[in-house]
């Protein structure tokens, strides 16, 4: 069975870069462009989706955290 906490552990990290990525895609180059910001941070969304999809995939294939 998969450990709950190194689910929890892999599901926090995922979130954290997914919005690093957002925030370094987006809003570092934004400056003053508030639509630039708001893109990256949905890119930075969308990046926490799909691999929060992942992660959620993996854990069941194989097996339910205990």
């Amino acid at each position: 069975m998969v450990d709950r906490n190194l689910v929890l552990i892999a599901v926090a990290a995922t979130v954290f870069v997914g919005l690093l990525l957002g925030w370094v895609t987006g809003v570092l180059p934004a400056g003053s462009n508030g639509s630039t910001e708001i893109f990256g941070i949905a890119m930075g969304a969308f990046i926490v989706v799909v691999a929060l999809a992942f992660v959620w995939f993996i854990v069941t294939s194989f097996g339910r955290p205990d």
